[in-house]
């Protein structure tokens, strides 16, 4: 291997490729739909499997469930964020009627 490649290599702009991966699964997802999204992560666990037997190990499953909820508690922050946001814009304007009162106006509560 010649060394000045593998610099070249790592230091490549990755940027049209990843635009070019995420155009491709944008179109595979709208021409066939989520099952292809699913047949894709299937193999790549296939594969996965079939290079480390023991994938995944506990450390795999610890690291994955850690990231899922540092992603739902970022989730959460955003949700009451907006909330937060929306409640203060209604501050200025008409209460928003409740659900039920909304649905059913001739229906009173307790009758």
């Amino acid at each position: 291997m010649n060394p000045a490649d593998i610099r070249a290599f790592v230091r490549r702009d990755r940027a049209p490729v990843e635009e070019e991966k995420r155009a491709h699964w944008a179109e595979a997802y709208r021409e066939r739909g989520p099952e292809e999204t699913m047949l894709a992560a299937a193999r790549m666990y296939e594969y996965a499997r079939a290079v480390r037997p023991d994938f995944p190990t506990e450390a795999d499953l610890a690291e994955d469930l850690a990231h899922q909820i540092a992603f739902k508690k970022q989730l959460m922050a955003i949700a009451r964020a907006l909330r937060a946001s929306s409640l203060d814009g209604a501050a200025s304007g008409p209460k928003p009627q409740r659900a039920q009162e909304h649905a059913l106006p001739h229906v009173r509560r307790g009758e």
